[in-house]
């Protein structure tokens, strides 16, 4: 049976995490663990997580903080830790403090057993488009403070100091920039792959150094142009993520925390995990996903995430 690494950037909710894991929990689930190192109080979350079978806790914990480039040198830092640790991965998956497994670890591993694919989600070409125009530009293009949160980034951007340091110092065009979502499950070849590329090219892990969102680019930007060679589903993310839902959200953060009211919306997509969820919001519909875990579920039948870019001419192209 195949072995599988969980990578684990987490911050809060050590009874979540504990839920989660013991989900998770099998003789062949590894779960690599980077407890913020922001967080004061990281005893409650060894305290939670002592019972359970595979935990690695990374041996430098990274201070990560949200859109800055410690999210993605923290997860190369992981990769590498996990593909030396002496156990052979056939697949690396990157997930969160907040994302709970849908079905059983029996599927879960049964699916993994009958594929050699990496699962990503990839933006498609109109939304690359729109991103291209602004977005990517800005994200890119200015130098971002590695902390987003004190004092002195605060007047970094009250002060338009952005603006006049970037104008001064200029970044070099990034070739083919391509974004998607940081959560994936890849296999070793991939993250061979990604590490050697990144270990070959120190100037392209440079440029993404003090951007914003880079772990949704850099990644990415390397997929993309290696979809066919290095067998990636583009479009298959195996992750609900709730960017819209149906319901009315009061929230301008996403994505959004799920609950009960999503069920139905969930529980028959083509995902094996459902992100994101918080305690005690989401409790009832984790509740009600665990009654349903031991059901038989076909997810290469299941509704697709994204129908409009699973039939979309570029992905017809690369079958």
């Amino acid at each position: 049976m195949k072995n599988h690494a969980f990578l684990f950037q987490i911050h809060k909710q050590p009874g979540l995490v504990k839920r989660i894991l013991k989900v998770l929990e099998k003789e062949n689930h590894y779960f690599f663990i980077n407890i913020d190192n922001k967080v004061k109080d990281k005893k409650s979350f060894y305290d939670e997580l002592s019972g359970i079978k595979n935990v690695i806790y990374m041996p430098k914990m990274w201070n990560v903080y949200h859109c800055g480039h410690s999210q993605f040198l923290c997860t190369i830092d992981m990769l590498k830790y996990a593909m030396n640790y002496g156990i052979d991965f056939s697949y690396y998956h990157q997930t969160s403090g907040q994302d709970y497994p849908m079905r059983s670890n029996e599927q879960f591993d049964a699916f993994f057993e009958h594929t050699n694919k990496s699962y990503v989600c990839l933006e498609g070409q109109k939304f690359h488009d729109e991103q291209m125009l602004h977005a990517y530009p800005l994200r890119v293009s200015y130098w971002y403070p590695s902390n987003p949160n004190n004092i002195m980034a605060h007047l970094y951007y009250k002060l338009h100091i952005r603006e006049v340091f970037s104008r001064i110092c200029k970044r070099q065009n990034i070739n083919d920039l391509w974004g998607g979502w940081s959560w994936f499950s890849w296999n070793k070849e991939l993250v061979v792959f990604i590490l050697n590329y990144i270990d070959n090219h120190p100037r392209f892990l440079k440029r993404f150094m003090y951007t914003s969102a880079g772990d949704e680019l850099i990644f990415n930007t390397v997929i993309h142009s290696h979809i066919s060679d290095l067998n990636v589903e583009p479009y298959m993310p195996l992750r609900f993520v709730a960017w819209n839902l149906k319901r009315k959200v009061n929230s301008p953060y996403r994505p959004y925390t799920l609950n009960e009211e999503d069920y139905d919306e969930i529980i028959n997509k083509q995902a094996f995990f459902c992100r994101k969820v918080n305690l005690p919001e989401s409790e009832k519909l984790l509740d009600m996903i665990d009654n349903q875990r031991g059901q038989y579920f076909d997810i290469q039948t299941a509704e697709h995430l994204f129908p409009h870019l699973a039939q979309s001419p570029d992905s017809k192209k690369r079958e």
